[in-house]
């Protein structure tokens, strides 16, 4: 029952992972307004940012979309 026919299931997080702000559950449809269709176009969309900079990803959580800004290490 998603809103979109695509998107990246966060199907649990890895030990320390609480602060990137995503929840098991939580599906990832963009990042920076840029579509993630696969889990290797996430990757690739992730690689081209630095350590400290603050991509917007656009989720689903709980049947609600929000936008979250995780900082990267």
């Amino acid at each position: 029952d998603l809103r979109r026919p695509w998107g990246i299931l966060v199907a649990a997080r890895a030990s320390g992972g609480e602060a990137t702000g995503l929840d098991t559950g939580d599906v990832i449809y963009s990042v920076n307004a840029v579509d993630t269709k696969s889990l290797d176009g996430l990757k690739k969309i992730l690689d081209g940012f630095r350590p400290g900079d603050t991509p917007v990803l656009q989720i689903e959580r709980d049947g609600q979309l929000m936008y979250i800004t995780p900082e990267l290490e």
